[in-house]
Order: C-alpha cells, then sequence, then structure tokens
C-alpha cells in the first residue's frame, strides 16, 4: 500500500514537471526565445503521450506520468481529447516558433500556458489535501459479489 509521503512525492513530480514547461513557455512568449525550449517541449510531449497511451515506446524515462495519482491528476485537469490537442499545440510550437507567423505562435503558447497552469496548481492542490485511499480490506469487501 502506498504511504501518505509517496503519494505527495507523486502530486510533486507532476507539479515540478508543469512548472519547468511553464518556465520555458513564459520565457519564449516574453522574449521570443528560451535555450532550453526544444528540449522542454520535446519532453513533455513524450510525458504527454505516454499519459494518453499513445506513445508505445520505452517508457524507462517518463516521470510525470507514471503512476496512477499522476494520471488521476492530469484527468481532474483536462480531458484525454484535450491532452491528445495539446500534444498537438506544443508539436505546433516546436515546428512554427521560427515561422513568419507570430499570432500563431503566441496563441499556441497562451493555450500551452494555460494547460500547464492548471495543471501545476491542481497537483499542489492534490498535494495539500492527498486523497485518502480505502483501508486494508474495505476495497476487497467493496469488489465481493
Amino acid at each position: 500500500m502506498l504511504s501518505d509521503t509517496e503519494a505527495r512525492i507523486r502530486y510533486l513530480i507532476v507539479g515540478f514537471f508543469a512548472q519547468r514547461v511553464l518556465d520555458a513557455l513564459v520565457r519564449c512568449a516574453e522574449t521570443g526565445d528560451a535555450p532550453e525550449f526544444d528540449t522542454t517541449m520535446k519532453t513533455a510531449i513524450r510525458e504527454l503521450q505516454a499519459a494518453t497511451g499513445t506513445q508505445p515506446e520505452d517508457r524507462r524515462d517518463i516521470r510525470a506520468f507514471s503512476n496512477y495519482e499522476q494520471i488521476r491528476t492530469l484527468d481532474e485537469v483536462r480531458s484525454q481529447v484535450q491532452v491528445r490537442n495539446m500534444i498537438r499545440v506544443l508539436t505546433g510550437l516546436l515546428e512554427r516558433r521560427n515561422a513568419k507567423d507570430p499570432a500563431s505562435v503566441q496563441r499556441g503558447l497562451d493555450e500551452a500556458i494555460d494547460f500547464f497552469s492548471q495543471l501545476e496548481s491542481q497537483a499542489l492542490r492534490n498535494f495539500d489535501q492527498p486523497v485518502e485511499s480505502l483501508p486494508s480490506g474495505l476495497r476487497e469487501l467493496c469488489t465481493a459479489s
């Protein structure tokens, strides 16, 4: 059984992941440049793909969405369809960032900043008030027919 501390650490991992992505997004929105932008967006895409089951490759380096608590936090913020849309937005940002359409890039940045801000807030709420799991034996009683 997962201890309260272990569950809370999993929420912090999601919060830290979201903050790292937000830092790169905001820096890019403010300055038009962020040295770590491409690497951070590729990592974010890979993590979100793992969370939606659209990445069948090696999952050893997936950290933000590898456990129930982490996936549940993402589901509390957005639906799977919205998460897949965010993957498309981030992919588009990588492709268009140096393009001649700054308005399109800004819309994508704004949408991504909103998404990851909500994810970070939910992760920190869950950290502050983790959902208590069922006491030992009660789950088996509930599923017994």
